[in-house]
């Protein structure tokens, strides 16, 4: 496994990043929205009318330059990494600014395993990272995901929950491969990833069977929303979130426009299996330049805390395998 200390700033150019201190402006105006009470409209939340601030091509205000381990993940030798591409130790090290900018977050002793990617149904080439906790829980987690395959491979029923608790990436995020442009990013809750890794085979049936006799499904959005107690006041201060994270994420672009997507519901993984809770909202943020954020907040009980914001999904190739159209 190759191991190396990323101790310098990235020699390439990196995307500029907003100080956490911008967002206040842009969260202003996410006020006095109306819901529309109408079944699978769209809801979208006016924003403010003055320009956003937009930082220029810096390392993000307070960051402090982590050392942490990285490595090329096993699963690269199925693929050949582009002579355009950046070093990965310079996207591991932009992939540090990137959850810094967005979680506030120094990976400082944290153990980054990457891996390049040449899709057909994508328009650009990315560097993905996985960030641990630490080596050992890396190769710990490779170790139990080996024997997981293992037992699924002789019987697909088998209880996977006898191979301990999931060692969760705690961030994952992916950018362009060549201009380090930000694609993806999210935040794994390690408690609620553990708890659903560890479901034994009955325990996971049980959840189901919940979902399916509750008719959550086919609800619309206002009874889900009535079903998991969830207000237009609530709704809305989520939405408030959204905005901060997708401005964040679009460092070097100003957000217009946000609408609510969906909710998340599903099993209390703190508690009672087949309970039922709300576990995240999805909104659609659109910046200045006509790409969309789907950003995930979490909701419901403090068990769930994970987060993630994509755009990946602009970059599919209509009609190609693995994309959209």
């Amino acid at each position: 496994m190759t191991r190396q200390k990323v101790r310098e700033i990235a020699k390439v150019a990196v995307v500029s990043i907003l100080s956490i201190g911008l967002f206040s402006t842009a969260l202003m105006g996410v006020n006095n929205w109306a819901f529309a009470r109408a079944v699978n409209s769209t809801h979208s939340f006016p924003l403010p009318t003055e320009a956003v601030e937009i930082a220029e091509d810096l390392l993000p205000e307070g960051f402090v330059i982590p050392e942490f381990t990285i490595n090329l993940s096993p699963w690269q030798r199925y693929q050949e990494i582009s002579a355009q591409a950046m070093a990965m130790e310079d996207a591991a090290q932009i992939g540090a600014e990137y959850i810094w900018a967005v979680f506030g977050t120094c990976i400082d002793g944290m153990h980054v395993e990457m891996q390049f990617s040449d899709w057909d149904w994508h328009t650009r080439t990315l560097w993905q990272g996985q960030v641990y906790q630490s080596e050992q829980a890396l190769i710990d987690q490779h170790a139990r995901d080996e024997a997981i395959r293992e037992a699924l491979t002789h019987d697909p029923d088998a209880d996977i929950s006898i191979y301990g608790h999931h060692e969760p990436t705690l961030y994952s995020f992916m950018i362009d491969a060549v201009t380090g442009a930000r694609v993806d990013i999210s935040y794994n809750n390690p408690s609620s990833a553990r708890a659903m890794f560890s479901m034994s085979a009955d325990d996971a049936m049980a959840s189901r069977r919940a979902m399916t006799e509750s008719g959550v499904w086919e609800m619309d959005i206002y009874a889900q929303m009535a079903f998991v107690d969830l207000s237009n006041e609530q709704l809305e201060a989520y939405a408030q979130t959204a905005v901060e994270l997708a401005q964040r994420h679009f460092n070097n672009s100003a957000v217009e426009d946000v609408q609510f997507s969906h909710l998340s519901i599903g099993p209390d993984f703190g508690g009672d299996l087949t309970a039922l809770v709300l576990t995240g909202i999805v909104f659609t943020a659109t910046d200045d330049t006509g790409r969309e954020a789907h950003v995930r907040i979490p909701a419901g009980t403090p068990f769930f805390n994970s987060v993630s914001i994509s755009t990946q999904h602009n970059d599919f190739i209509p009609g190609r395998d693995g994309g959209i159209g």
